[in-house]
């Protein structure tokens, strides 16, 4: 039972006499039986309430030390029904409270292992990224190994690929430069003597037996009137020079099928043919001189006879091809110069052989600088040029002979001078600085020629020296 001040009362066994003294409530044993254990049951449910949110429990009191209360005397028969439902209702809101916190202690368990779960599915996400990253970073790195190691494998297959072509070049060229020493070796005089010969062989060994025998001297005329016409068709372009190339290779095998008596006959008349194109037209434009080289080269380059032919017809005319200083004053050495005799017995004047004289040197400064194998034959071209008695010396002794060099210096300075400055740099560079430099030209006076050649050098240290000059298709 509750006392005034709350707590609860409980009826020990013994306490039982008393009650039989209490006035007559209208109960029974069976509402009483009801009411104890009603009585009974809302102590413990207070009891774990107050359990539940950690309270000291409820105090239970024994008869012996609780406060005797008044009972009514005259109660009605439904009051113990309503003290059950009163009591009931407390039991029934402290069960619903107790359901209440044990459902929040399920959902907070609920919702901690559902965050574990979470936190548990987020750790391995993230170890399964980092794995994957991870084991994409190796893939990577070995991707990358693989292909460093295919590009430094390409690299070195390059490398050797060059280093094989930079030494067969320079094989190539130490070939070609011993036997430049052999056959176009440092003394003029010797090389000038050895393409002379070559001039009398063909004189003995060719013409001669060609001109006397008739039906071979009918083929060669007419393979001569195939010949001259087409070197009149050249351009600066390149498809009508590859046509005129296989229209003359093909006189040139034709004549090979009839001997090489013919052969030698009808290259030897091309190399002259050559030269009388420098004459008339490289003489008035010194441009025209690329085209009628680079036949030259496609033609020595399939007829290997044809390179000393040509030299030796270009230095008949030009002994500035293998530069070289004769005597102005006499018969021979006025011959070897290159001038012609006119019908009057006199020598024609300076202007026109120096025209002349320039148009076939023009020639064979193409032909060394359009192909870079060539490069050290003009490179000792220029460089015999200028250990020639210098221009300057020549305004006082000679002045004839000192206009010419200054013209051959600026027609190589026009034609070949850009080549042999891209092939040998600053080497190159100082050649052509001391071709135009007052010890050797002078500072003034030697009339046209000399002031020609130093306009054309401040053209040079300006950085516009040389012809503008480029092949068409």
């Amino acid at each position: 039972m509750e006392t005034d001040d709350g707590n609860f009362i409980h009826y020990m066994p013994e306490s039982n006499k008393s009650m039989n003294s209490l006035p007559t409530t209208g109960l029974d044993a069976e509402d009483i039986w009801d009411l104890y254990n009603d009585e009974t049951r809302r102590i413990f449910a207070a009891w774990k309430h107050r359990a539940v949110k950690k309270k000291p429990p409820v105090p239970i009191y024994c008869v012996e030390n609780s406060k005797p209360i008044t009972r009514p005397i005259y109660a009605s028969t439904d009051w113990a029904s309503k003290r059950n439902k009163k009591e009931n209702d407390i039991i029934q809101s402290t069960i619903q409270e107790f359901e209440r916190i044990q459902e929040e202690r399920a959902r907070a368990e609920r919702e901690k292992r559902e965050r574990e779960l979470q936190l548990k599915i987020q750790k391995e996400e993230a170890e399964r990224k980092k794995r994957e990253q991870h084991e994409r970073q190796e893939k990577e790195k070995k991707e990358k190994e693989i292909r460093e190691a295919k590009e430094r494998e390409a690299r070195e297959k390059e490398e050797q690929r060059k280093k094989n072509e930079q030494k067969k070049i320079q094989d190539q060229a130490s070939q070609q430069e011993k036997e430049l020493k052999e056959r176009f070796g440092d003394d003029p005089e010797k090389d000038a003597s050895y393409y002379w010969d070559i001039i009398e062989s063909i004189k003995s060994d060719i013409a001669k037996p060609v001109s006397e025998n008739k039906e071979l001297k009918n083929y060669c005329l007419s393979q001569r009137r195939k010949i001259t016409p087409r070197l009149g068709q050249i351009t600066k372009s390149n498809s009508q020079i590859q046509k005129i190339t296989g229209l003359l290779q093909g006189t040139f095998q034709e004549a090979r099928t009839k001997g090489p008596l013919v052969y030698r006959w009808v290259l030897n008349f091309f190399c002259k043919a050559v030269v009388k194109q420098a004459e008339a037209e490289v003489s008035v434009n010194l441009s025209s001189a690329f085209p009628l080289a680079k036949l030259c080269l496609l033609l020595c380059s399939q007829n290997p006879d044809l390179f000393d032919l040509l030299i030796a017809r270009l230095q008949k005319k030009c002994p500035w091809v293998i530069p070289t200083i004769y005597n102005l004053h006499t018969e021979v050495g006025r011959k070897k110069l290159g001038y012609r005799k006119l019908a009057d017995g006199r020598y024609e004047q300076q202007a026109p052989y120096i025209e002349r004289q320039c148009g076939i040197f023009a020639v064979y400064a193409a032909f060394v600088s359009l192909d870079d194998s060539l490069g050290p034959r003009s490179w000792k071209l220029f460089s015999r040029l200028l250990n020639l008695t210098s221009p300057r010396e020549f305004l006082d002794k000679d002045q004839d002979l000192g206009q010419t060099l200054c013209s051959i210096v600026t027609t190589y300075l026009d034609i070949a001078g850009r080549t042999l400055l891209r092939l040998y740099g600053n080497q190159g560079r100082k050649l052509l600085a001391a071709s135009f430099s007052t010890p050797f030209v002078g500072a003034e006076g030697g009339g046209s020629p000399y002031g020609r050649l130093r306009i054309v050098g401040e053209d040079w240290l300006n950085g516009k020296g040389g012809l503008d000059f480029s092949f068409e298709p």
